[in-house]
């Protein structure tokens, strides 16, 4: 798309975020604009000048920019960790975790325990190793690592009690633990935190049909593949929805 408004237009976005880094010398400039989609008006921010740039600052120093000309609390906004180590080995065991590949996701644990070696408080990590452990129930069957995804799940929620992710991760441990109606709840306290979670939508989905209730799962898998167009399984799951009905 052609500009950050245009793309908050199409997402339905009241605000889009964007802007520039220019270089002059050693020194750099960091431009930060707001656009405001409805009424088309966009906002320069007062430009950041830094040396070599430490990107861990630098995201809070725009952030807190951003946050004071919307009149909204940076601490109440602000996920993840204040410690750049922590959040280094968690942003590794990320880009890990997406390749898919067994001993990628081997590697990406150790990350995340070293990330909450750093900060046992970090409740992005401690969500992440929630989700790992409920997926290797997958392959293994094994009820320790359900157990162990819903600890996790639960630190992550009395570090941050509105933490999209781990609801969704307990949601799917209860589930795998054959509690469907508590599994469901949490699900839906997900989506309701956080609208744009492709997953939720699909687990939740997933599991109405699984329930019998394919007419209910229909629009929740809809609105999965609408997040998320590559999430095959969700494709299936929605096919089997209409297939029932």
């Amino acid at each position: 798309l052609a500009s950050p408004a245009a793309a908050a237009l199409r997402l339905g976005c009241t605000w889009a975020v964007g802007g520039r880094i220019d270089c002059n010398g050693s020194a750099f400039h960091v431009i930060t604009e707001l656009h405001e989609v409805a009424v088309a008006r966009s906002l320069q921010l007062p430009y950041i000048t830094e040396g070599l740039p430490d990107l861990h600052a630098l995201r809070n120093a725009v952030s807190t920019q951003i946050a004071d000309v919307l009149g909204v609390s940076i601490a109440a906004a602000r996920r993840g960790t204040s410690i750049p180590a922590a959040e280094e080995h968690y942003a590794r065991a990320c880009l890990l975790r997406n390749s898919g590949s067994k001993q990628s996701l081997e590697e990406a644990l150790v990350l995340l325990h070293r990330a909450l070696e750093i900060d046992p408080t970090y409740a992005d990590a401690l969500a992440a190793i929630a989700s790992m452990c409920g997926l290797r129930t997958i392959a293994t069957s094994d009820p320790e690592e359900i157990r162990k995804a819903l600890a996790f799940a639960d630190r992550a929620l009395t570090v941050d009690p509105l933490h999209a992710q781990a609801h969704l991760w307990r949601g799917y441990a209860l589930a795998r633990q054959g509690k469907l109606a508590d599994g469901t709840a949490e699900y839906r306290r997900s989506i309701e935190l956080d609208p744009s979670g492709s997953d939720a939508h699909y687990f939740l989905g997933a599991g109405l049909v699984f329930q019998g209730q394919h007419k209910d799962a229909v629009p929740l898998l809809q609105r999965a593949v609408q997040l998320a167009p590559v999430n095959g399984f969700a494709w299936l799951a929605l096919g089997a929805a209409h297939v029932q009905l």
